[in-house]
């Protein structure tokens, strides 16, 4: 990891602004049903949508080709999905799952890369989309995310049956896509943050909103996996348990 960082002003609010979203994440799952975070959830999707949107109005965005623009849409699509499989579909028990999966991917990914980049293997999967990501990090992410799927669904009291067992295998490479999903799409809309459009707009209310992720780069890079990992949970349960 990257002393440098670890001291620098970014990673300190980086870290404050995280622990406070955390805390407001555990809290909200503990209200009944994980009500209010669904309701946060609605929330945080809404500005990942809008901050797509201030985006793809650029200049810059105008001047590409339409072909490329049905990544973006995809995003949107997935925004929407996870927006719903969250807010009707999946329940308390599903909805943790979705966070634990896409949290303990990320979580391994970045600190296993970090400590190992380069050690085993001297390519990069994305070199052009996402240059940090590294093998070592992608291997010790899905290792990470099914170990802590196999802890969690055994505390929950859980049975792993086919449907359950297909969830573990899948998610942390549903998890990785969706990062790197939303990372093709910022390098195809050409900037480094999610929220700096929003930040440089006069949107007043979705300005205050924004600060919350001062450190994260906007809410489409605190969802983005998570959205795609709440979409292939509501995938399995329609198909072995429609309701």
């Amino acid at each position: 990891m990257n002393i440098d960082f670890v001291h620098s002003k970014n990673f300190k609010t980086r870290l404050i602004t995280g622990v406070l979203l955390a805390s407001i994440v555990i809290a909200s799952l503990l209200t009944p049903h994980a009500n209010m975070f669904r309701i946060l959830f609605l929330v945080g999707g809404t500005m990942a949508g809008i901050e797509l949107f201030m985006a793809q109005h650029s200049i810059v965005y105008r001047e590409i080709p339409m072909r490329d623009d049905r990544i973006v849409a995809f995003e949107y699509v997935v925004i929407i999905a996870a927006i719903y499989a969250i807010s009707f579909y999946l329940d308390k028990h599903g909805i943790i799952l979705v966070l634990l999966g896409a949290i303990s991917a990320d979580s391994f990914a970045y600190f296993v890369g970090s400590a190992l980049h380069d050690r085993f293997f001297k390519t990069r999967p994305f070199p052009k989309t996402s240059p940090k990501k590294s093998w070592e990090g992608i291997l010790g992410g899905c290792i990470g995310c099914v170990l802590t799927l196999i802890v969690a669904i055994h505390v929950m009291g859980l049975e792993f049956t086919a449907p359950v067992i297909v969830f573990i295998a899948t998610c942390p490479i549903v998890s990785i896509f969706g990062d790197y999903l939303a990372s093709f799409c910022k390098r195809f809309l050409k900037i480094k943050d999610s929220g700096d459009g929003i930040m440089d707009s006069n949107l007043v209310i979705t300005k205050q909103l924004e600060k919350l992720m001062s450190g994260h780069g906007g809410f489409l890079d605190r969802i983005d996996s998570i959205s795609m990992v709440a979409c292939l949970m509501f995938w399995i349960e329609l198909i072995t348990n429609p309701h």
